[in-house]
């Protein structure tokens, strides 16, 4: 659907709404408002989390706010959340000329974590960016029917989400840059999927140890020593026993 949309899009900018989310008033109107001030490629935003009767106001994990900036800064360092952890692309408006040449589409191969690698090729592709504290788009959680509360084999696709994120990387010139950032990050969403792996059906869950297994065995083994190393003693015990066979208890 996001990919139909920016195809049919002609206007100077894209920005994304989920079923599950809504706008307050003025938002849009205030949101291109501060992208057209800026004038850089991409903006994020606030988004207000709506839990029930709860809101809960999310920020960007942006070094500064309504200044633009170069997104490749905004992915490292690998030990602190940085932008490419928020991953809420409808927080945000994109200038359409990021779309032109064909790219910057949607992985329809992935079910879920689309977004997730989608805002690491924002940051690598980009030439400017620029947090901005709106407060007009609401993510409404605890939704039955969304995907984050289904606990089938869906779940799993952040597997290949981040396999196809460190092929990008392998092949961009600042590898060594990123891709202990990447990796972090893929061992910390097997530690959480793996921590919660009783609420899932059995067979998804028999596949996401065989899966996760696999999957620490393709990472770049120099960065992955150096991310079981760093990491909390926790979730390095669990990997490094997954990895080498053992039962991840």
């Amino acid at each position: 659907a996001r990919n139909s949309g920016i195809d049919a899009a002609r206007g100077e900018y894209v920005t994304f709404l989920d079923g599950d989310d809504w706008y307050g008033p003025g938002y849009l109107a205030e949101l291109v408002s501060f992208a057209d001030e800026l004038g850089c490629d991409f903006a994020r935003t606030d988004h207000v989390q709506a839990t029930g009767t709860e809101r809960v106001i999310r920020r960007p994990p942006a070094p500064l706010r309504n200044t633009v900036m170069d997104p490749r800064e905004g992915i490292a360092p690998p030990h602190m959340e940085t932008m490419v952890d928020y991953p809420f692309v409808w927080a945000g408006i994109y200038r359409r000329h990021l779309f032109d040449d064909g790219g910057m589409r949607f992985a329809t191969e992935l079910r879920t974590a689309e977004d997730r690698l989608w805002i690491w090729r924002l940051h690598l592709k980009a030439a400017s960016y620029a947090s901005v504290g709106l407060h007009g788009v609401f993510y409404r959680r605890g939704v039955a029917t969304s995907l984050t509360q289904i606990k089938d084999s869906r779940q799993l696709d952040f597997i290949p989400a981040y396999d196809m994120l460190l092929q990008d990387l392998l092949r961009d010139p600042e590898a060594d840059r990123f891709l202990p950032k990447a990796v972090r990050t893929y061992c910390a969403m097997i530690a959480f999927h793996l921590g919660k792996v009783d609420e899932y059906e059995a067979s998804a869950a028999r596949r996401l140890r065989h899966e996760a297994r696999d999957a620490l065995h393709r990472m770049p083994q120099h960065v992955l020593e150096e991310t079981l190393r760093t990491i909390d003693s926790t979730r390095s015990r669990l990997l490094s026993r997954l990895r080498d066979g053992r039962k991840a208890a």
